[in-house]
């Protein structure tokens, strides 16, 4: 996806899936992954503590796919807010080493 948002009452939580494709045929190379958080910038990773992610690194096979579950969090985060952050999601594809996903989560009463 271009980015990822949700809005969520303070103190609940909610979930989305980020599929992770291999467009590639069957016969071509797996697609490796690796997804690290950051507040602004990919090349200094940094932790989001109201984001968790099912799992950070992955293989997909050529024409298949990984789904990574994304739970926004909004707990210690005083409603309204919007907080902002971003998944860098590097791969060993030349064409696209490095994926930028931007997350925004807004809290309300």
């Amino acid at each position: 996806p271009d980015s990822i948002s949700r809005s969520v009452r303070e103190g609940n939580t909610a979930n989305t899936n980020l599929k992770i494709i291999n467009t590639a045929s069957r016969d071509a190379d797996d697609l490796t992954w690796e997804i690290t958080e950051t507040t602004s910038d990919c090349a200094t990773p940094s932790d989001l503590s109201w984001v968790t992610l099912s799992e950070t690194s992955g293989t997909a096979p050529g024409g298949r796919h990984d789904n990574v579950q994304v739970r926004f969090n909004s707990a210690g985060i005083t409603a309204p807010a919007t907080v902002t952050g971003k998944l860098c999601i590097a791969t060993n594809d030349a064409a696209n080493p490095v994926i930028e996903v931007p997350l925004t989560l807004q809290v309300r009463d």
